[in-house]
């Protein structure tokens, strides 16, 4: 990865949808401060990180249905989770916390939402979406959905509700809270989240099915 594809990354699209939708907000006080702005900017997505948790205090990314490619079309054969060059590496959550153990390096910005767009500024949010500052600690069973993890299922959901609904979307996320954390880092958004991206995505697979036609 070249660091001038980095200093290349649009970010988040707060005006995506016709609507201005702003980034989420953080104690400023909590927030890692990179080239003079908290926000991290990547490929169709941005993020700020947590300065003492070292992992994304959030992440906003904008979906475009209309011209996303297939995660087989665009491979994530041979790409490597890395460091962001840009920012400290003591202030990232790196290899070595997954190593030897049933930890996953879990996508916060999902990899096959990023891939729109002409093709070369897809490959550009593929790889960027391999950085760690996008990656949180999740087990393997609750990430994986070949073990019928609830994030890796709910992970795929999503995006048909953004085909039925009308094909641009904007998402945001975040790693949760730790039990020993503040509450500040809002749990009950993490859960409520999570069961309205289960909810809505279930919704949009059955009206597809409503609305499909016979044969």
């Amino acid at each position: 990865m070249e660091d001038e594809l980095l200093d290349g990354g649009t970010g988040y699209d707060a005006d995506f949808l016709g609507v201005r939708i702003d980034l989420p907000q953080a104690d400023p006080a909590d927030l890692l401060v990179v080239d003079g702005s908290t926000e991290i900017r990547y490929m169709h997505f941005s993020l700020a990180m947590h300065r003492r948790r070292r992992l994304a205090r959030w992440v906003a990314w904008n979906i475009e249905g209309a011209t996303r490619w297939d995660g087989d079309d665009i491979s994530r054969d041979g790409l490597k989770f890395q460091p962001d060059p840009r920012l400290p590496a003591e202030n990232q959550v790196l290899g070595p916390v997954y190593a030897r153990n049933r930890l996953d390096r879990g996508h916060l910005a999902r990899r096959a939402d990023l891939l729109w767009g002409p093709r070369p500024e897809a490959e550009v949010a593929n790889r960027h979406s391999f950085y760690f500052p996008n990656i949180s600690p999740q087990m393997d069973n609750f990430n994986q959905s070949g073990q019928n993890g609830i994030w890796g299922q709910n992970g795929g959901y999503e995006f048909p509700l953004v085909m039925v609904a009308g094909l641009f979307a904007i998402t945001a996320s975040g790693p949760g809270a730790l039990a020993l954390d503040r509450r500040e880092w809002g749990t009950p958004w993490a859960i409520a989240a999570l069961a309205g991206g289960i909810g809505g995505g279930f919704a949009a697979i059955k009206y597809g099915e409503m609305n499909a036609p016979s044969e």
